[in-house]
């Protein structure tokens, strides 16, 4: 079920040093049905031995014409949308307004405009920080039609040197988090509202 999301984070007290010395950021990311994790929606340096994300619904959708692995994503056009809604880009490459439609688990992008990366994003508070982050951006350039983003409330976060929010994960960085090399956690927070984290000796476990 989406909607709001806490999630309580707790770093031991030796891990956090160690981890603010050698430059380590707190890194999140979102996914949708179909397609695996593929863009960081946030990677804070500004994180202590306790934090709390709050992850909120799908706030935004935006496309890119162009996207390289390893670099920060451009978008091109963007347009408020929540779920069970839809819209369409138009020859322009503008958004029209969203509109509400049968199928309340997705979100539909009706595509008149040609070539394009699709992505939504989610409202996110760290730190009292209000962000909006993207969870998903598409991995194949959709041409003109539909297309559904079913988004899904499975998030991982992990710890990562050199990374920065918005940057689309390379191969290496996806099999790195795929693999559970990288001190990471995947969350399935589809049946709850809340849950605890703590990093300590180098392990991620749920508390």
């Amino acid at each position: 079920m989406d909607g709001r999301k806490q999630i309580e984070i707790t770093i031991g007290e030796e891990d956090i040093r160690m981890l603010k010395e050698a430059g380590y950021l707190l890194c999140f990311a979102g996914r949708d049905k179909n397609y695996d994790y593929r863009i960081i929606g946030g990677a804070w340096e500004h994180y202590f031995q306790n934090n709390r994300l709050e992850v909120g619904e799908i706030c935004r959708i935006f496309f890119c014409q162009n996207i390289r692995e390893g670099e920060v994503y451009f978008s091109n056009s963007s347009a408020d949308i929540g779920l069970g809604q839809q819209t369409t880009i138009e020859r322009s490459g503008s958004f029209s307004r969203s509109v509400d439609m049968r199928k309340k688990d997705r979100i539909k992008m009706l595509n008149n405009y040609g070539s394009l990366y699709p992505g939504i994003k989610r409202e996110v508070i760290f730190k009292e920080r209000v962000e909006q982050v993207p969870v998903f951006l598409a991995p194949y350039a959709s041409v003109k039609g539909e297309y559904e983003i079913v988004p899904v409330c499975k998030f991982k976060l992990w710890l990562a040197q050199c990374v920065k929010s918005g940057q689309v994960m390379d191969r290496e960085m996806r099999n790195t988090i795929g693999a559970g090399k990288s001190r990471e956690i995947e969350l399935d927070l589809t049946k709850s509202e809340e849950c605890a984290i703590r990093y300590e000796k180098g392990i991620w476990r749920k508390i």
